[in-house]
């Protein structure tokens, strides 16, 4: 090999290199310094899940947790006097963690459920809402009364949930079905190519009061309770995460989370 192909190796390597150290600065380091310099906050989120997250007749996001994150962007511009961007970005709910290990968001709000196994790869705030699951069904549906009809019917959850994996374990029927979207199993549920929806009691409330002709059953309990947490990235976000602690736990003092969840479900229901 030619001494002169040699040192242009050496240089494209080093390029590389360079590049490569710079990509990762830009993305890295401390996720409140970021936001903070960008002026500029990207949450993830799955627009289905009425009523914390779902579109208007225009397109636009909105929800209690969207309602739930303007809190957080007007502690930012406050503390640090700028005015903040909120860019929304509406992807499955499965690829959300991925998204925030790959920093295209900087912030995860999609009613996700504090769990070990996310909390592993994520940083949560502390718990915002609670809800315990719920099973849907169609009115005249006889079959589904306890638990044990319920494994055996085709079930149908939201893919990357704690109901998914409900579900999918050993002892349900192997035909369930998980799909990205909750309206998707909705509909669904509607045309019986399933038998029961499972989701969350909010959510659950939220689409039967769009759908008449659904009802809860009643006397199936999963002996669960999920709390909510807004995630961040692994590292990096222990500033940020503490100051939505902070806006946390002032709304929660205040009774304002509890307003909010209020006006967010009366303005779905009219909807």
């Amino acid at each position: 090999m030619k001494l002169k192909n040699v040192f242009a190796m050496f240089l494209t390597t080093c390029s590389l290199f360079a590049t490569g150290c710079s990509s990762s600065t830009t993305k890295g380091g401390d996720v409140l310094e970021n936001i903070i310099s960008s002026k500029k906050l990207v949450v993830g989120t799955e627009a289905t899940y009425v009523p914390f997250e779902y579109t208007d007749t225009n397109g636009n996001i909105i929800g209690y947790d969207v309602e739930v994150v303007k809190l957080v962007e007007e502690k930012i511009e406050s503390k640090y006097n700028i005015d903040l961007t909120v860019e929304w970005k509406d992807m499955s709910f499965d690829g959300l963690v991925g998204a925030l290990q790959t920093n295209k968001v900087n912030l995860v709000a999609a009613a996700m459920t504090i769990t070990e196994e996310r909390a592993a790869e994520v940083h949560f705030s502390d718990s915002y809402f609670e809800a315990a699951t719920a099973v849907l069904k169609k009115k005249g549906n006889t079959n589904i009364t306890d638990m044990d009809s319920l494994k055996t019917s085709k079930c149908g959850a939201q893919l990357g949930t704690v109901q998914a994996d409900y579900i999918t374990a050993d002892g349900w029927n192997k035909s369930n079905m998980t799909v990205t979207s909750v309206a998707d199993l909705s509909l669904a549920l509607q045309a019986g190519t399933i038998d029961a929806l499972v989701v969350e009691t909010p959510v659950a409330n939220a689409i039967k009061a769009k759908y008449n002709e659904f009802e809860l059953v009643s006397g199936i309990d999963f002996n669960d309770s999920a709390n909510y947490g807004l995630a961040s990235q692994k590292t990096g976000s222990d500033s940020f995460i503490a100051l939505i602690n902070e806006v946390l736990s002032e709304a929660k003092t205040s009774g304002k989370l509890d307003e909010i969840y209020t006006n967010v479900v009366n303005a779905a229901s009219a909807q």
